[in-house]
């Protein structure tokens, strides 16, 4: 009888003394480093546990099984050599899979038996036939009830004096169904099991032989191979060396009434999202989301894929988070070069979901998320009684120079009821009791609830999603339908999103492949006429801050008039002139506007692949997306808006020497204003690629490779046009002759932008690029990837950008000479490459770019040049480095990775004075440079895992120093309070005077050093120079953490996370001077941070707050730009907390539903911010010093049922 004996040695070694020392090295290395790394006890780890990497799907004989398991761990195979002659071939899944469940699955096709040797040898025979079969069978499903095809089903002994040395006596695989019958006996073991599935095992009894199995996914699957895509290839991560994060379909599809960006918080560490302003415009210089920090003054949020090509960031509302199947950030070079000029910032991509095998199953999901209506409390503003004194003591600061009502009227000044009762009681008209009388029914009201209720809604969505899956061996098919209907804080907030996914992979023959991806949304969306009462001057809307002793009804509900832009004696002049009634009634106003948006977005891309020959292919894609945009806004003739704009735009002749009116004549007609803005956008990309994916000498070497060329153009335009005198019954308009509009009005000293009712707009960007992306892995251990691409844009000169990555890794847990028992994977990476960035359209051109316009007197079409031609302009290029460790240990119940990074950004686009007689001051030029260095950790945990129950933890943490390493920034512009990108300092940084409290006057001072170098102080900022002024902080977070928990028990799922964003500074609340004889405009901008101000000598001892009505530049020096004006922006949120509970399947068995899946999400329940000022740093405008509507709890609640 003929034995066949496999190879047992695994490693050797030769003779030479010089690779003796060098195992020496190498072994010594790996003990102190694990020591180091891992300074804790090792758990006891089988050696059954071995796991064995298939590179790719193939089919193998049993023998060949063998010899994959020998070339890999260090066991030898011993048994007669024609034992599995007639034994069916094995069909493996690309991935990983344990030794001894790869052993279950070869030898399922008989009768066998194995043990193991002392010598780690494994003998195998048959086993003999044994009486009482009985057949048993049953249906593999997954937790949504769908039938999993392909699973192992194994029929096993166990030896009750050792668990883990069960052997197989057969087993099968389910068919397309899920379905599966095996023979087994009474007392044996089934044990079914597929990558990525928890294994599921139960005891046959004789009298039961139906076992219909649901098969848990792996919340933490440790063991199975990440497949992380990189938008041009699909490769394991045991093949790449750059930092990759990769996030599960699990960790997405969760989060209930969630965008996307809210649902990657916390996930990746080097992911920042710097939320500010609570949804409000505002700060918008200040960066909200990039990778490990800042590497351009540009736009610095990554670029991001959908499906192998980019998309805007606005554009993803084309896919919703439960069609998402996963998201990878690419951070380093070796990662993201493949992305060329457009890596810099990293790249995240984004993978939709395929059917999965099997009949075609169907998922409806409805969640509808609730909000309570904004507190306006939190705007921390004064309350009326307050308010009145603050006014009181301004108007009075001066005895001696009482400000005359006649002052204001004759400048168009409004002026408050307050200050009403101030003139007519200095006028004599009223007296003391009057007065008294009047300012405390003012003092008796305070309108904050009146203005909540009626200008601020509860937040409602309602999201409904439709999915269908399925696919047979030649077709894959995946499809949703996606309705979001909501209301959002402001009333009249109305929006309605249809989303429609078709994702279909068609196997035309063995060599030939099509995918196909469809997706289209349509949006609808009614924005509230809330901000844009009184106008937009305000970040937060106007209507917030009307003076809070204001009615805005009188008792009978009907709408009043408040204190406007104009004071009375100026609306009764225009109104006896002709021109419209500028009275304001803020209730009035809000039903008199309509503005709509209607969008619709097409997006298709197909790729056509053909192998050419074994290991290599090529393919074709092309994206085509087209984006169309129609803004409508209409001012009726009632609105506010409208009676002002052409008050603003009315031609009037006055006297040379009086003053005195002499004509006054409207320029436009009657009616409404009706403004349309037509956007539209239009991507063109095409891609040809050569693959090739091919392992030789038994998987010993392993070679990827991918080269190609693309081309991408982007055309976008707008297109803004207005009807005046415009009516909404019948549509009609008057044409309006804007050569006689007066601009400025000399009347009531306004320039109205007329620009803004007729412009044109057109870009257009072209991109072609080269690229080569490969990686070699040797022996499972030692892995190369290199890349190189060739960029040129449209925006540059002709020249070409160079840019590529190098990389290594060693992965040492698979050197023979590694023994540590206790560590499962451990691997080292290292990375070097030069990205990319190109800045948006309009910074840098080959040639002249500009707008067109109307001249407000000729009414002549004029081309104003916007930016000039500038040919030396280039890509902006980062340099990276990166250093990173990968590890799984105790048997994969902790896994993780950490990673240092060095990135130098230069070539950075910046504004840089010019020659004035060029016609321009400031041009763009490429002269800036900027370093970030940082470290990562990300580890995930598997705390408990019992047969109910199992905690599981991940953390991910970002630290990011960041240094301006040139910059022409003149340190004179970093006066005030705006972030600044100055040299020798971290970007954004903001500074400050040094505050040197008030003098017996109230006025703030500030320390400076005068010439003999001492310090003394000064009330006046123009003594002030840069050397007096303090570094306070940068704008943006260096420090990032998310903490999240993941609990199981049975059918419930609990997970909570935490996010800490810390490392960077605010603004505190703006103390200003006020003075009400200037402003023009009457708001409630008094907070109760400014009531401790100055009033009398010695005041000083006790406040920092200076005297009311002081100069407004000295005021700046106690809270605009002063180091007391600062606070840290650091907090702490309890960001979400979610539970679900799925059904017990017995309560569906006779109904069509497989599964349903109850869920409860709340987000913001709690917080906490290292300032102690009672401000969330998320609701909040930190250069600005604004507070912004509260973020409010909110709620979802919904339902996934599967049938």
């Amino acid at each position: 009888m003929e034995i066949k004996l496999t190879n047992v040695l695994f490693f050797s070694l030769t003779t030479g003394i010089r690779k003796k020392l060098l195992i020496i090295i190498m072994r010594t290395f790996i003990f102190l480093f694990c020591a180091t790394v891992f300074g804790f006890s090792p758990n006891n780890v089988l050696s059954q546990n071995a796991k064995i990497k298939i590179d790719a799907d193939k089919t193998l004989s049993v023998d060949e099984v063998f010899t994959l398991i020998t070339d890999q761990t260090d066991y030898a195979f011993i048994y007669q050599a024609d034992l599995f002659k007639d034994s069916p071939k094995i069909v493996l899944k690309k991935g990983v899979i344990k030794a001894n469940e790869l052993l279950k699955q070869s030898l399922s096709s008989g009768r066998f038996d194995f043990s193991f040797t002392n010598a780690n040898t494994i003998v195998i025979k048959k086993t003999p036939i044994t009486l009482q079969q009985i057949t048993v069978s049953g249906k593999v499903i997954n937790e949504n009830g769908a039938p999993l095809a392909g699973i192992g089903v194994v029929v096993v002994v166990i030896d009750p004096n050792n668990r883990n040395s069960d052997y197989l006596i057969r087993g099968t695989s389910t068919d397309f169904d899920g379905g599966f019958k095996i023979i087994a006996e009474s007392g044996n073991n089934l044990v079914v099991s597929g990558i990525g599935y928890e294994t599921y095992e139960e005891k046959v009894v004789s009298n039961k032989t139906t076992y219909n199995i649901t098969l848990i996914e792996k919340a933490n699957e440790l063991d199975e191979v990440v497949i992380v895509h990189d938008g041009f290839q699909s490769k394991s991560i045991e093949k790449t060396t750059g930092a990759y994060n990769h996030i599960k379909t699990k960790e997405i599809e969760r989060q209930i009434g969630s965008s996307l960006t809210d649902a990657l918080e916390g996930l990746t560490a080097g992911l920042t999202i710097n939320t500010f302003g609570n949804g409000l415009e505002g700060d918008n210089n200040i960066p909200r989301f990039f990778v490990r920090g800042v590497g351009t003054f540009g736009n610095t949020q990554p670029l991001i894929v959908l499906d192998g090509f980019p998309i805007d960031a606005e554009r993803l509302e084309l896919i919703s988070n439960q069609d998402i199947e996963s998201v990878t950030l690419l951070k380093d070079a070796a990662a993201a070069s493949i992305w060329g000029a457009g890596g810099a910032n990293g790249v995240l991509v984004i993978t939709s979901k395929k059917g999965k095998k099997g009949k075609t199953s169907f998922s409806l999901r409805n969640t509808i998320t609730v909000q309570q209506r904004p507190d306006l409390s939190y705007l921390n503003l004064v309350s009326s009684q307050d308010a009145i004194n603050i006014e009181r003591d301004i108007f009075n600061r001066d005895p001696g120079g009482l400000p005359v009502r006649s002052d204001f009227e004759n400048n168009n000044t409004p002026y408050s009821p307050v200050y009403d009762a101030l003139f007519s009681f200095n006028e004599g008209t009223i007296n003391q009791t009057q007065l008294d009388s009047r300012l405390a029914d003012l003092a008796s009201y305070n309108n904050s609830k009146e203005i909540e209720n009626s200008f601020l809604n509860a937040p409602i969505t309602n999201i409904t999603n439709f999915s269908f899956s399925g696919a047979t061996d030649k077709l894959n098919y995946y499809g949703a339908f996606n309705h979001i209907k909501e209301e959002i804080a402001f009333v009249g907030d109305k929006n309605k999103t249809i989303n429609i996914n078709l994702k279909t992979d068609y196997q035309v023959n063995d060599k030939t492949n099509i995918k196909i991806a469809t997706n289209y949304v349509i949006g609808k969306y009614k924005e509230s006429a809330v901000p844009e009462l009184r106008g937009r001057f305000r970040i937060v809307p106007q209507v917030f801050n009307i003076l809070p002793y204001q009615r805005l009804r009188d008792e009978n509900g009907n709408p009043l008039a408040i204190s406007g832009n104009y004071p009375n004696s100026t609306i009764d002049k225009i109104i006896g002139l002709g021109g419209k009634d500028l009275t304001y009634r803020p209730l009035d106003d809000l039903n008199d506007y309509d503005f709509k948006n209607k969008e619709n977005t097409t997006r298709i891309n197909a790729t056509i692949r053909r192998d050419i020959f074994n290991g290599l292919s090529a393919e074709l894609s092309y994206l085509y997306q087209k984006t169309n945009n129609l803004e409508e806004r209409l001012f009726t003739d009632r609105s506010y808006f409208t009676r002002n704009f052409l008050v603003e735009t009315a031609a009037v002749e006055t006297d040379i020497t009086t003053g005195e009116i002499l004509d006054y004549t409207q320029a436009l007609p009657d009616g409404s204003i009706k403004r349309n803005v037509d956007n539209q956008s239009t991507t063109n990309s095409f891609r040809a690629q050569l693959n090739f994916n091919k392992s030789f000498t038994n998987g010993k070497h392993k070679v990827d490779a991918i080269l190609g060329t693309e081309r991408r153009k982007m055309e976008r335009q707008r297109n803004t046009y207005s009807l005046f005198g415009f009516n909404e019954g019948n549509l009609s308009s008057i044409p309006a002759d804007l050569t006689i509009v007066q601009n400025p009005n000399v009347f009531l000293n306004i320039s109205p932008n007329l620009n803004q009712y007729n412009s044109a707009f057109k870009q257009d960007e072209r991109l072609s690029s080269y690229y080569f992306n490969g990686s070699y892995l040797f022996n499972s251990k030692y892995g190369f990837t290199a890349s190189g691409r060739i960029d040129r844009s449209s925006q540059f000169s002709l020249s070409k950008q160079f840019l590529g990555s190098a990389g290594l890794k060693w992965n040492i847990d698979r050197e023979a000479f590694f023994n540590v028992k206790w560590i499962n994977n451990l691997d080292i990476r290292g990375t070097w490459g030069i990205l990319g960035n190109a800045p948006l359209i309009g910074e840098s051109t080959l040639v002249n770019t500009g707008r067109t316009g109307n001249h407000f007197l000729t009414n002549d079409v004029f081309i104003s040049i916007t930016n000039p031609a500038n040919k030396k302009l280039t890509f902006e290029v980062t340099e990276t480095k990166n250093l990173g460790l990968d590890f799984v240990v105790f048997n994969n119940r902790i896994s993780g990775s950490i990673d240092y990074y060095n990135k130098v950004s230069s070539d950075i686009i910046s504004t840089n004075i010019t020659d004035p007689t060029s016609g321009f001051f400031n041009v763009s030029e490429n002269i800036a440079d900027i370093t970030n260095k940082g470290l990562e950790l990300r580890l995930n945990t598997v705390n408990v895992k019992l047969k109910d129950f199992k905690w599981s933890t991940d953390i991910n943490l970002s630290y990011n120093k960041n240094d301006v390493d040139h910059s022409n920034v003149n340190v004179n512009n970093v006066f005030g309070n705006n972030a600044v990108n100055l040299e020798g300092y971290p970007a954004y940084s903001i500074f400050g005077f040094r505050f040197a409290g008030l003098n017996d006057a109230g006025l703030a001072q500030a320390f400076r050093t005068n010439e003999n170098g001492e310090q003394v102080t000064t009330t006046n900022r123009g003594d002030l120079v840069f050397e007096d002024l303090e570094h306070v902080g940068t704008a943006i977070p260096k420090t990032t953490i998310g903490f999240g928990n993941n609990i199981t028990y049975k059918g419930f799922d609990l997970y909570f996370r935490f996010i800490y964003n810390g490392g960077h500074i605010l603004k505190l609340e703006e103390v200003g001077g006020f003075n009400l004889n200037s402003t023009g405009e009457l708001s409630n901008t008094f907070n109760n941070s400014e009531l401790n101000y100055w009033q009398n000598p010695g005041d000083e001892e006790n406040t920092s707050v200076p005297a009311l009505g002081t100069d407004i530049f000295n005021y700046t020096l106690r809270s605009r730009a002063s180091d007391l004006g600062f606070a840290p922006a650091d907090y702490l949120k309890l960001r979400q907390v979610i539970l679900s509970y799925t059904l017990d399947k017995k309560w569906l068995q006779k109904t069509p539903i497989s599964s349903v899946k109850l869920h409860f999400q709340a987000r913001n329940l709690w917080y906490w911010a290292k300032n102690n000022h009672n401000i969330d740093p998320e609701a909040y405008l930190p250069q600005t010093g604004q507070r912004t509507l509260p973020v409010e709890p909110s709620y979802s609640f919904g339902a996934t049922i599967n049938f």
